[in-house]
């Protein structure tokens, strides 16, 4: 597992914290932020894939 890979998933699990924990905070003006983190996140992760094969 290479390290881009590690971070992205490191990252991809903190916006999953974030958003369950956001339910609760109701943090409703980050709603689009987070939309565009989660974004980044699945980006980076589909980029780290592709560079595997």
């Amino acid at each position: 597992m290479g390290r881009e890979l590690f971070l992205s998933v490191v990252f991809l699990m903190f916006i999953f914290i974030v958003l369950i924990f956001s339910d609760y905070i109701f943090l409703n003006d980050l709603y689009y932020l987070k939309n565009a983190l989660v974004s980044i996140a699945i980006t980076i992760f589909i980029m780290c894939m592709i560079e595997k094969k």
